[in-house]
């Protein structure tokens, strides 16, 4: 089993600048919305930072219950965002997924967008929902 590494994390952060510095360069950013780009770089460094903070997986080993977890618990939980940029990260996370799937960065692209389709609705209802809220979030809307 796993255990949780700081130099790991470290590696995950630098894979995952990488990965958006590329990403930012490609027609899949592009036609993103212009508050999709605004969050862009928020959403897929928590993503990945999440991800593997929960689950232990680098992006290479992004798994669809490691995206789920990350869009039904960490995001609506403990993410204080706008509704509006909440919104966008179902567009974001395709064209990423896309987008690190056509480069051969994952083997899984397709699998993890149909998650990421799945999960959002039941974001979007948590985000809104103060009984679902940790501690922080709660703080911050009061």
């Amino acid at each position: 089993m796993n255990e949780y590494s700081n130099e790991t994390a470290n590696k995950v952060d630098e894979q995952m600048e990488k990965w958006i510095n590329e990403f930012k360069e490609d027609e899949l950013y592009f036609k993103l919305s212009r508050d999709a780009k605004r969050n862009v770089n928020f959403v897929l460094e928590v993503l990945g930072a999440k991800i593997y903070d929960y689950d232990l997986e680098t992006p290479e080993e992004w798994s669809c219950s490691g995206i789920s977890s990350a869009l039904t618990y960490y995001f609506p939980c403990k993410v204080c965002m706008s509704m509006t940029a909440f919104k966008t990260v179902k567009f974001i996370l395709k064209a990423f997924l896309t987008f690190i799937g056509n480069k051969g960065y994952i083997k899984n692209s397709e699998e993890l967008i149909e998650t990421v389709i799945e999960c959002i609705p039941r974001m979007l209802e948590k985000a809104v929902d103060p009984s679902c809220w940790g501690m922080a979030k709660s703080f911050m809307y009061r």
